[in-house]
């Protein structure tokens, strides 16, 4: 069985396609979904690229991304104006011509023909390359559902957020199980030093864990708990853990800060440990507050029932 944690693994890229993304006139959400998607997946991004609507720069990224990358996802440039050639873009990159899928045409005559748009406009949306497979939404009837359309190891994506994150989920099982499952481990440690004070510990830490671990240092300013979150990210648990617990011990004493980045999240169950521990030392004010909280929110309720019920009573 191969070594999970010195296993390439499958990688990633992602091409931004759109002159709006890249005057500002638009902000670019889907790659931040796109990298949140991959990374749980265990699938490692290589590399994000934002490009005009330029054939030539659309057909070199994706040839450049396909020969680079395990997968390639494009957003944006498949609608029915001038400057929504991605299709042709992808098709020119593989040295293919561009042709009417007759599935695709289907599904847009059904959609559109009645709406009284130019036949032109509606089959200019099912002109890709030859090789292109659409893929439907399995869990809806065929041609209710919009398809990603995949060229090779290219899968296309319209540009607007909503449709990119309802359509991405058809691809997770496929993912998931091309990329054997793999997933990563993240640990962190916020400190309350600045980096320069920490490097040479952490500097110890990435060359003991090089092969095995990846290592983040991020300065975080107006912070009134920490100046640096350090992070540790392996494909093993155990080396995960192993790479925190040696630099917490090497880093100068006191730096350690206890933070926790969920508070809101954890904020009740904490709270409800504190009421259930009689040892704590805040336990009696705790208790005094949660009980008094929850019979005044009961004779709330009971307030509530009485006023209503004597209002219908005049009904």
């Amino acid at each position: 069985m191969k070594d999970e944690v010195h296993s390439k693994g499958k990688t990633a890229g992602i091409l931004i396609i759109g002159d709006e993304v890249l005057k500002g006139q638009v902000v670019d959400i889907n790659s931040h979904f796109l990298c949140k998607q991959l990374y749980s997946l265990g699938i490692k991004l290589g590399r994000i690229s934002v490009i005009p609507d330029d054939l030539d720069d659309i057909s070199a990224e994706v040839k450049l991304f396909s020969s680079k990358y395990d997968y390639v996802f494009t957003t944006g440039g498949v609608g029915p104006t001038h400057d929504d050639i991605t299709y042709a873009g992808v098709a020119q990159a593989f040295s293919e011509p561009v042709s009417t899928n007759m599935e695709m045409a289907e599904m847009m005559e059904i959609w559109l023909g009645h709406k009284g748009y130019s036949r032109e406009v509606i089959m200019k949306m099912a002109e890709m390359p030859p090789s292109a497979k659409l893929f439907f939404d399995p869990a809806l009837p065929k041609h209710s559902s919009f398809p990603i359309v995949i060229v090779r190891n290219v899968h296309i994506f319209p540009g607007i957020p909503q449709y990119l994150q309802k359509m991405f989920p058809r691809l997770v099982p496929t993912l998931r199980m091309e990329s054997g499952n793999v997933e990563f481990h993240s640990r962190v440690i916020y400190v309350d030093r600045d980096e320069m004070s920490i490097t040479p510990q952490l500097n110890e830490a990435v060359a003991k864990y090089q092969e095995t671990v990846t290592f983040g240092s991020y300065p975080v300013l107006d912070n009134l708990y920490f100046s640096t979150r350090l992070t540790m990210e392996s494909k093993s648990k155990n080396q995960a853990e192993e790479a925190q617990s040696f630099l917490s011990e090497h880093l100068p004493h006191g730096s350690l800060v206890e933070y926790d980045n969920q508070q809101l999240e954890t904020a009740v169950d904490k709270v409800y440990a504190i009421f259930e521990d009689k040892q704590h030392t805040l336990h009696v004010p705790v208790y005094t507050a949660v009980t008094v909280s929850t019979h005044n929110l009961l004779c709330s309720h009971v307030g509530t029932y009485f006023f209503i019920r004597s209002i219908f009573s005049y009904l």
